[in-house]
């Protein structure tokens, strides 16, 4: 019992920082925007599962393929 309700916690925790984050970081609204419009099409679409997964992949970390600068 003790251990569902460590991880009622940490998934409460852990939504906390996800609507921080919403609210904080425009980059990630944008992404999420982003995902929302391109994994229904990818669904949608008439291709192969593996072209499915590919697509969704990509449309859920296409904002990490980007290498990081130093200001």
């Amino acid at each position: 019992m003790k251990t569902l309700l460590l991880l009622w916690k940490a998934f409460d925790y852990s939504l906390q920082g996800v609507r921080n984050t919403f609210y904080d970081e425009i980059a990630f609204r944008i992404e999420l925007a982003v995902a929302v419009i391109l994994i229904p099409a990818a669904l949608l679409l008439p291709v192969s599962l593996i072209i499915r997964i590919l697509l969704i992949g990509s449309a859920v970390s296409y904002t990490h393929l980007t290498l990081p600068t130093k200001a």
